[in-house]
């Protein structure tokens, strides 16, 4: 019969710890910059009057790995999945072009005008 060394299977709890920090290191910068696009969705969604889609919603939100302080409380960050940010640009280009149109409805009738003036004006 065959037997082990009790010093590989402390080799072997090391490395299942290793791979766990390792994982845990790697998955930081990721949500770091999953963090800061967060961040700049929210401001773009802030600036044109948008309101975000609601924490409850799996699809666009997931629980981050930080801890970020509201008010007086440390509560879990959430971050934007990858639906979420296309929803929130979805919204974001809708609020552009409905801000854009509204400027050409006020603008067309008075370049119109303008122009009418100036050709009767040729005359």
């Amino acid at each position: 019969m065959r037997q082990f060394d009790p010093g590989i299977l402390i080799v072997a709890d090391q490395l299942s710890d290793l791979v766990a920090d390792y994982e845990t290191a790697r998955q930081e910068p990721r949500h770091e910059l999953a963090w800061m696009e967060t961040i700049r969705m929210r401001d773009k969604a802030r600036r044109f009057g948008i309101t975000l889609p609601p924490f409850d919603d799996s699809d666009c939100w997931e629980q981050g790995k930080f801890w970020e302080k509201r008010g007086e409380a440390f509560v879990a960050g959430m971050l934007l999945t990858e639906d979420g940010i296309a929803e929130v640009e979805r919204r974001v280009r809708e609020a552009r072009f409905v801000y854009w149109k509204g400027w050409a409805e006020v603008l067309i009738p008075i370049l119109s005008l303008l122009v009418a003036i100036i050709a009767l004006l040729k005359i």
